[in-house]
């Protein structure tokens, strides 16, 4: 070889190593990020536990609200029942547990406070489902390889 074709040598190998520490350096700072991924899976899990109790406790507000509607229903049925045949028997409506008299404005702000949590938490929801499915569609699903390609050659992992 000639000093010239050695001296175009040299300087590949040396345009390489500066690639090269480049590419380490780079994989050293997504380490680093990757390090902090995996402190942050720690405040999603949080945020999803939150965000399910929230469903739940919004679930057990329905149900309450329903039972307490459905009690309040039958005791005003068992006063128009009574009201229009005060002859007949009252077992059904005795044996009704007590519901406090709520006007019906009293009820109507209920349903309109279920109803406006119900939507918040709805939007929140989707807006949620909708992030999860941008993270999940983000994330590496195959092993690393050049496309088209495979492996680079230099590494010890076979080709598939």
């Amino acid at each position: 070889m000639t000093h010239v074709a050695n001296q175009l040598m040299h300087e590949d190998h040396r345009r390489w190593q500066a690639e090269n520490d480049l590419w380490r350096d780079e994989i050293a700072l997504w380490q680093a990020e990757i390090a902090g991924m995996h402190r942050d899976l720690q405040r999603v899990q949080a945020a999803l536990s939150a965000h399910e109790s929230g469903v739940s406790v919004h679930a057990g507000a329905i149900s309450s609200y329903q039972q307490d509607f459905g009690a309040h229903e039958h005791t005003l049925a068992c006063g128009e029942r009574a009201a229009a045949q005060p002859d007949t028997d009252q077992a059904c409506c005795e044996n009704a547990a007590p519901v406090m008299p709520v006007s019906h404005e009293e009820e109507h702000a209920a349903q309109d406070r279920l109803r406006e949590a119900h939507d918040y938490l709805k939007h929140r929801h989707h807006h949620l489902l909708a992030q999860w499915g941008h993270l999940l569609e983000a994330l590496p699903i195959t092993s690393l390889k050049v496309e088209g390609k495979g492996c680079c050659g230099n590494c010890k992992t076979p080709k598939s």
